[in-house]
């Protein structure tokens, strides 16, 4: 039965990875989400002892990015907002394992700097304070059909 699931959440992520690389050749080169166009990561969290990796979502609504770190297998490990007027992130849902004050605080100050570099076109970055390292591979984006 393992091998059973395995399977089908391979064919599952095969097909989201497939649907985003079919954005156009302009949409591709953006790093960071409009209104018409959203944009998805591979993302991977380096920590002391390992690793976190799985995709990135980002999807904009007027002033407010919506953002989804999902594992490998689809599971929820970080959901955020970023309000790029009042430059604030908000933490909508983080995992158990990290459900923490004083990890949910670093994650929102780190995210936040995130969606900065984002916007600059870069895709890292480093808290050495943390020990953390974030890389984000763009995959692509897709416009949206409104």
């Amino acid at each position: 039965m393992h091998s059973h699931l395995k399977t089908a959440l391979c064919c599952i992520i095969g097909i989201v990875a497939l649907l985003c690389v079919s954005g156009n050749a302009t949409a591709q080169e953006l790093t960071f989400p409009t209104d018409s166009c959203n944009v998805t990561y591979n993302m991977q969290i380096d920590i002391r002892n390992g690793y976190v990796s799985g995709f990135c979502m980002l999807v904009k609504e007027d002033n407010i990015v919506k953002s989804s770190i999902v594992n490998e297998f689809g599971v929820s490990i970080i959901d955020f907002t970023y309000d790029t007027k009042k430059d604030k992130v908000k933490l909508k849902y983080v995992m158990k394992a990290l459900n923490k004050w004083y990890i949910k605080r670093v994650l929102k100050k780190d995210l936040k700097q995130i969606m900065y570099i984002m916007q600059q076109g870069g895709n890292e970055h480093n808290n050495s304070a943390n020990n953390l390292h974030y890389k984000f591979s763009l995959i692509a984006n897709q416009e949206t059909t409104d």
